[in-house]
């Protein structure tokens, strides 16, 4: 399982120079030595930490590591951006981001958006409206200002 991680990381980000891990079997084993060799990687090795988790809290500790550290801001960058952002040609959103409140999305407003289609008597109007509530993908519920204007549709 470990090899197998470290070829999709390979596949993506290319062959490693230093591969550092702890001395987990899985890292002392013949088949990583003969990968470390294949890919002419430096294989070193550390001590465990105290606070080194174990089972499959490792895959999951690994995976959150990795999005943050994606998604750090980066000074030798264009524009201080993350390697993410670089990637992807976007901000990547992360579990931080979450605990913001969300930034509203500027709206531009027109001429066209603050009047809404008014029909009376199988006639069409234009009234000056401020909208309440979207019911629908076209229909809003509104108050309207009763002074209209004739337009053409």
């Amino acid at each position: 399982m470990t090899i197998k991680k470290l070829k999709e990381c390979v596949s993506r980000f290319g062959c490693p120079l230093t591969v550092v891990t702890d001395y987990g079997t899985q890292f002392c084993s013949e088949a990583f030595t003969k990968f470390s060799q294949q890919h002419e990687n430096d294989h070193v090795k550390t001590p465990p930490s105290s606070s080194q988790i174990g089972g499959e809290d490792v895959e999951d500790a690994l995976q959150i590591s990795l999005q943050i550290y994606r998604c750090t801001s980066n000074p030798s960058l264009p524009d201080n951006r993350s390697s993410a952002e670089v990637l992807l040609g976007r901000r990547t959103r992360i579990v931080f981001d979450l605990m913001k409140p969300p930034i509203p999305e500027p709206t531009q407003i027109n001429e066209k958006q603050q009047y809404a289609e008014i029909h009376i008597r199988n006639k069409r109007y234009w009234a000056k409206c401020i909208v309440i509530e979207q019911k629908g993908s076209v229909i809003y519920s509104t108050v309207c200002f009763f002074k209209t204007k004739n337009v053409k549709v």
